[in-house]
C-alpha cells in the first residue's frame, strides 16, 4: 500500500513538474512576443517620426523658396501679401533644383509637386479662393458661394510703380448700388513717392459691388493705360499692367479665419507615408 501511495505522489509530482514547465513557457513566450511587439512599436514610431521630420523640411524648404517671390502672411481672417510683379521666374530654377536634390539624395521616397508655386498661384482655404498670376496680370478668384465670394469683405490694394512711367488715375466706372458688397480702398505711388493718388483725404475704403463690374485706369501723360485695376463677379480682382518691376501690396479680408496653400503635393513615403498639400500661411 505504501509502495502504491509512493507511485501516486511520483506521478503526481511528474505532472505538477510538467505543467509548471508549460506555464514557465508560455509566461517566457509572451514576454518575447511582448518584447517583440515592443521593438516594433519602437521602430514603428521611429519611422513615423522620420517620414513626418523629412516632410516637415521639404514643406519648409519649399516655402521659403516660394515666399523669395511673394511674402504671404495669415492674421487670423486676413491675408497680406507684397511681392514683385510680375511673378519672378528663377522660382522655377530654384524649385527644379531642389525637387531634383531631394529625388537623388533623400533616403526615402519623396514625390514632389511644384507647378502651382512655381506659376505663383495660391489657394486660401477653406474659402477656396485662388491667387493666380501671368506675365502681365495678377487675380483673385473666389467661388461664387456665400462660403467663398460671400466671405470675402474688403481689398486694400497698392500698387508702386516706376518713376515717371504714370500720371493720372480715375475710375473708369464704379459699381456700389446693390446691398452685396465689400470694402475696397486703393492707393498708387510712384516709388520715389513723387507722385501718390489718391490724397489723404480721400484715401479711404468705398463699397464695391461683389457682382458687378467696377474698374479704375492707371494712364500714362499720352493717355495709354499703364494698368487696370478691375472688380469682377464674383468678389473678383484682376490687376492688369504693362510695366514691369511693380511693387504689389493687397491685403485681403474675410468673414471667417483663413490659411494659404498651394494645390502642389508632397509626399513622403516608407513603411508609413505622409501626404498632404504645401502649406504657406
Amino acid at each position: 500500500m505504501a509502495e502504491i501511495n509512493k507511485g501516486a505522489r511520483g506521478v503526481f509530482f511528474s505532472i505538477g513538474a510538467i505543467f509548471l514547465a508549460i506555464v514557465l513557457l508560455s509566461f517566457a513566450s509572451h514576454l518575447s512576443l511582448q518584447s517583440l511587439k515592443g521593438r516594433e512599436s519602437a521602430w514603428l514610431i521611429l519611422e513615423m517620426e522620420k517620414t513626418a521630420s523629412t516632410y516637415y523640411n521639404i514643406e519648409m524648404q519649399m516655402k521659403k523658396i516660394g515666399l523669395a517671390g511673394a511674402n504671404i502672411s495669415v492674421n487670423n481672417n486676413s491675408v497680406l501679401i507684397e511681392q514683385k510683379l510680375p511673378w519672378e521666374a528663377q522660382i522655377n530654377e530654384s524649385l527644379d533644383r531642389f525637387v531634383q536634390f531631394e529625388k537623388n539624395f533623400s533616403q526615402m521616397n519623396v514625390s514632389i509637386g511644384k507647378e502651382h508655386l512655381a506659376n505663383g498661384s495660391f489657394v486660401i482655404r477653406p474659402v477656396e479662393t485662388t491667387i493666380s498670376q501671368g506675365s502681365d496680370w495678377w487675380k483673385v478668384s473666389p467661388i461664387s458661394s456665400p462660403q467663398s465670394a460671400g466671405m470675402l469683405s474688403a481689398y486694400d490694394l497698392e500698387l508702386m510703380l516706376p518713376v515717371g512711367s504714370f500720371s493720372y488715375v480715375n475710375w473708369e466706372n464704379v459699381s456700389n448700388s446693390s446691398s452685396d458688397t465689400m470694402q475696397v480702398r486703393i492707393r498708387i505711388v510712384a516709388s520715389d513717392y513723387s507722385k501718390v493718388w489718391p490724397t489723404a483725404a480721400n484715401y479711404k475704403f468705398i463699397p464695391i459691388d461683389k457682382y458687378m463690374t467696377s474698374s479704375l485706369n492707371v494712364t500714362d501723360e499720352s493717355g495709354n493705360l499703364v494698368a487696370r485695376i478691375t472688380f469682377l463677379p464674383p468678389a473678383s480682382v484682376l490687376i492688369s499692367y504693362r510695366e514691369s518691376n511693380i511693387d504689389l501690396k493687397a491685403s485681403i479680408w474675410f468673414s471667417t479665419p483663413v490659411y494659404v496653400e498651394t494645390n502642389d503635393v508632397v509626399s513622403v513615403r516608407s513603411s508609413v507615408n505622409k501626404t498632404g498639400k504645401l502649406r504657406i500661411a
